[in-house]
């Protein structure tokens, strides 16, 4: 009977281990997912701010790792430096950072048959090594080119 006992302890052992394992790996998953979940957020919010900021702009221009933008309220630039991507207001001379932990960050024009519309192309870095789905992200915007 003791025998007996130490073999249902043996086998519990093991059952609690692996259910221990399954319970930690869940717990690494739902915390990656709900990283994944804010970089989405932060992206989407810096896109959606690039995009009113075009969207307003009387001309843009492009110089380098830099784009300018030329408002009726003042200009505004958006550049990467430093694994960030940046805003600077020059009417009011503050520098934002807009976006933290970028791994490229493009923006260029993209010309079509009526209008010139702008893209900015965001990577993220990702927080795994190996992830499954890279942070990539594409804005398209036009500029309002009102005298």
């Amino acid at each position: 009977m003791l025998f007996e006992c130490l073999i249902y302890i043996a086998v519990l052992v093991v059952v609690m281990e692996l259910s221990y394992s399954a319970y930690w790996r869940c717990q690494d998953n739902a915390k990656a997912l709900q990283q994944n979940a804010a970089d989405i957020l932060r992206a989407l919010d810096a896109g959606e701010r690039w995009r009113d900021d075009v969207r307003t702009a009387r001309s843009v221009s492009f110089a380098g790792n830099s784009l300018a933008l030329t408002r009726t309220i003042g200009a505004i630039d958006y550049y990467f430096d430093q694994n960030c991507v940046w805003r600077r207001d020059a009417s009011s001379g503050r520098v934002i950072r807009v976006l933290s932990d970028v791994r490229l960050s493009k923006m260029e024009q993209d010309n079509r048959r009526n209008v010139t519309a702008w893209r900015w192309e965001l990577e993220l870095k990702p927080h795994k090594k190996s992830p499954r789905l890279l942070p990539l992200f594409t804005f398209e915007a036009v500029a309002a080119n009102k005298p």
